[in-house]
């Protein structure tokens, strides 16, 4: 009962735009990029969380998840879409479609079987060989964590996921990697691997922020 109510409140914010996504996809739509993109979701869970703001405008839309009992409801929400139940890490080598828009929502921390995983960060370098010569990439970001989000999850910016966000950004303050920092880093990581990044933008979801990122492939 508590699951379906669930739903039909995620639903109705759905129909009423109420969700940050919008603001995303309003900004993509004003930017000309979103109509009629091949997009691929990764890390999808039931595709009713974020797809429904922008599976709509896609020609082509294919998602991932690893967990099977998510399959059915991926159908539901995403009929017309290509699902696969699948590990994204494991796809991402395997894929031979590429998109111009990928979106991957990750897990806020620390996850996988053994804690080998840290937010984006394993897969955002991989994710480079699924992009059109123009791509728009959407992922969560974490520029710090208010007390009030510690609270709530307790596996976030704690030491381990500290010591992975050191590692992975090179920074002294793990707490806090401002936009400004991330947009240099992340600029610097499009251009490694072979894109250079034409506009950045920011926007906040709750603890977790949404980076976009439009990158052009390098001549």
């Amino acid at each position: 009962m508590i699951e379906q109510l669930r739903t039909i409140r995620r639903k109705l914010k759905h129909k009423l735009k109420l969700y940050p996504i919008y603001k995303v996809t309003d900004k993509l739509l004003e930017k000309n990029v979103l109509q009629n993109a091949i997009i691929l979701e990764a890390f999808s869970n039931t595709g009713g969380h974020q797809a429904p703001a922008y599976y709509p405008y896609s020609s082509y839309f294919e998602a991932w998840e690893i967990t099977p009992k998510y399959e059915k409801d991926l159908h539901k929400n995403l009929p017309n879409a290509t699902i696969k139940i699948t590990d994204s890490f494991k796809e991402v080598n395997l894929c031979n479609r590429k998109f111009n828009m990928i979106v991957l929502d990750a897990h806020m921390g620390i996850f996988g079987d053994k804690d080998q995983y840290c937010e984006h960060f394993e897969i955002l370098p991989q994710i480079f060989k699924l992009c059109m010569d123009e791509c728009v990439l959407v992922f969560n970001v974490m520029p710090f964590c208010e007390n009030k989000w510690k609270q709530k999850y307790e596996t976030v910016f704690r030491e381990k996921h500290l010591n992975k966000r050191k590692a992975f950004y090179n920074c002294t303050d793990a707490n806090n990697v401002p936009y400004e920092f991330m947009t240099e880093f992340y600029t610097q990581l499009c251009i490694k691997n072979g894109f250079n990044v034409d506009w950045v933008f920011y926007h906040q979801r709750h603890l977790l922020h949404y980076c976009v990122i439009r990158i052009i492939k390098q001549k």
